[in-house]
């Protein structure tokens, strides 16, 4: 695949690329290679949303021990694990129960948060941008801002670089050029109260009047949202960025961040013919660092601002055809309003500062949710996805297919964020591919086969409209389903709290016949609670997976102890000896 551009990046700018992918909503993989490694960030219409890198220190499992999410040994087993059964670390960790679905989320927030602003401040890369949407089907999609990774390699710099870098430019003067759409919109996430094109408005306009604007018009809950106490993941007290900032160490951060980014950029007229403040004594350069300044300082940071002027970046082309809100698929539609929707004002905040783990809740919910789409998005197995075996009746794959169906639409009733939406989408869409891949002459239910009787219904489209989802009327199979004889037995009455808590348990034991064993009986004429219902498609997926030999283990440990004492019996006693033989 040939790209769509390649370019060399200078130090501390791939922030720069990164807004101008953005603002074109470009969606593929851009591939960063330096001397350290290799990186890919996926991107969709314009956004990060994932990361994969070669550097062992932002693999998932060391982001998670340095976090305090899991724990060495914990990383240990989930590696063994998904060696064996070909899958991702975050699976296995879903699998062995030492993490739930939201935990692995804030996780991979973290993750990429962390590869992004390592990107943003380290060494020149090249760097290379594929059109390629397929690549993003298989990957979890976060929201996270172009603005965000560069706040990020901001934050993650020692203070005393801060104060000596606005020492060195603070009265230098900046060009009168109106702010990007995106950085507008992420200024006004953070609470910044002005017009953001005006945030340089005047010929006279330098680094430290920029940061005074900042400081007057930031609403007070800005400086809150920036306390490390609001971060999704524990932040190690050793950090900088552990203690909390006043209000001028926040206008400090977002200048800086702009500067790096390029939305606001040093001109070469040299201080404001009002400063009395002296010049740098940091000779300008063009473009890198001199070879004695070291990374995250004030004067590699200063040579770099120094040079964009006269190193610019190559601009991005336009792709043939990008995403926008009229996707085309429900999907499609909303993961482009996931990721440009506007937020709630202190979640869009916290979104701006922390990344995509922000607007998570505790919702149990919405961690069956996530848990279930981060374990079911990546898998490869159109059977392994609805829980059969591929040899199973249509029956049985309409049966696992309705499972999957009704806890989605149950789901789509209790939440509507945009995370949600989109999660919801997503899964519905990968359901529906797999009940198309394995039965496609599958018959739909007769009341939607009279509206559209040349086009099977389809979850993502039951669900891309929510509001009707409630109303709509139960689904009639058209093929009776596994148990349909015993539906006319009246339904058992049960204890709903303690039969969840047996479950529960079940579940993070790994025990996932023991779980079909206790839902089967109380499924028997009733709907299932949504947390039941999936917890009974993952124990049947899970069986589905798991060879023979892990399925009958008991009974291939009854044969070994058996043939042990037939030895036994065979050395020790002749009289055995000539009897059996």
């Amino acid at each position: 695949m040939e790209p769509l551009f390649r370019t060399i990046v200078p130090p501390y700018r791939l922030g720069e690329l990164l807004l101008r992918i953005g603002e074109r909503r470009l969606t593929g993989r851009l591939l960063l290679t330096s001397d350290l490694g290799e990186r890919t960030v996926y991107v969709h219409s314009g956004f990060p949303v994932f990361a994969h890198s070669s550097q062992f220190s932002e693999r998932l499992g060391a982001v998670g021990v340095r976090y305090g999410i899991v724990r060495r040994d914990d990383v240990a087993a989930a590696l063994t694990l998904a060696k064996e059964q070909g899958t991702e670390l975050g699976r296995a960790l879903l699998e062995l129960g030492h993490v739930d679905g939201g935990q692995l989320f804030r996780l991979l927030g973290a993750q990429l948060i962390e590869q992004l602003a390592a990107s943003c401040g380290s060494a020149a890369a090249r760097a290379r941008f594929y059109v390629d949407p397929d690549s993003l089907t298989k990957v979890a999609i976060l929201r996270m801002h172009p603005m965000t990774a560069v706040l990020s390699a901001v934050r993650h710099m020692p203070q005393a670089e801060h104060t000596k870098m606005f020492q060195a430019v603070g009265e230098r003067r900046v060009l009168q050029a109106p702010l990007p759409e995106l950085v507008g919109q992420w200024l006004s996430d953070l609470g910044y109260m002005g017009d953001p094109a005006a945030l340089t408005a005047g010929s006279d306009s330098t680094v430290a009047m920029i940061r005074s604007r900042l400081v007057a018009k930031l609403k007070v809950t800005t400086q809150q949202d920036f306390d490390p106490t609001a971060s999704p993941v524990p932040i190690d007290a050793r950090k900088e960025d552990s203690v909390r900032p006043g209000a001028r160490g926040v206008a400090d951060y977002l200048t800086l961040a702009l500067l790096l980014c390029g939305a606001v950029r040093l001109s070469d007229g040299g201080v404001s013919a009002s400063a009395d403040a002296p010049t740098s004594s940091i000779p300008p350069s063009d473009g890198a660092p001199r070879g004695d300044a070291l990374p995250n300082t004030a004067e590699g940071l200063q040579a770099t601002l120094d040079g964009a002027l006269r190193s610019p970046l190559s601009e991005v082309p336009e792709a043939d055809a990008t995403p926008s809100a009229a996707g085309s698929s429900a999907s499609d539609a909303a993961i482009f309003a996931y990721l440009h929707e506007r937020r709630e004002p202190r979640t869009a905040a916290r979104m701006a500062i922390w990344g995509p783990a922000a607007e998570l809740s505790d919702e149990p919910t919405l961690v069956q949710l996530l848990t279930l789409y981060l374990t079911l998005k990546p898998e490869p197995s159109d059977a392994a996805v609805l829980g059969v075996r591929t040899s199973d009746v249509p029956a049985a794959i309409s049966e696992a297919y309705e499972n999957y169906q009704q806890f989605l639409r149950e789901a789509s009733e209790q939440l509507h964020t945009p995370l949600a939406r989109a999660r919801i989408a997503e899964l519905a869409q990968r359901i529906d591919d797999a009940r198309l891949a394995l039965a496609p002459s599958l018959v739909p239910p007769p009341a939607v086969v009279a509206a559209a009787p040349q086009t099977p219904p389809t979850a993502a489209a039951a669900l891309s409209e929510p509001a009707q989802v409630t109303h709509a009327p139960a689904p009639h199979h058209s093929h009776p389903p596994a148990g349909a004889a015993r539906s006319s037995m009246p339904p058992e009455a049960y204890d709903a709290e303690a039969l969840m808590r047996s479950v529960e348990a079940r579940v993070r034991d790994g025990s996932w016949q023991r779980v079909i064993e206790l839902v089967e009986p109380v499924s028997r004429g009733r709907a299932l609670p949504p947390a039941l219902s999936l917890a009974k498609a993952l124990a049947e997926r899970e069986l589905a997976r798991q060879p023979l030999y892990r399925r009958s283990k008991r009974w291939i440990t009854v044969a070994f102890a058996l043939g042990v004492l037939l030895g036994w019996l065979l050395q020790y006693y002749p009289l055995a000896r000539g009897r059996f033989l």
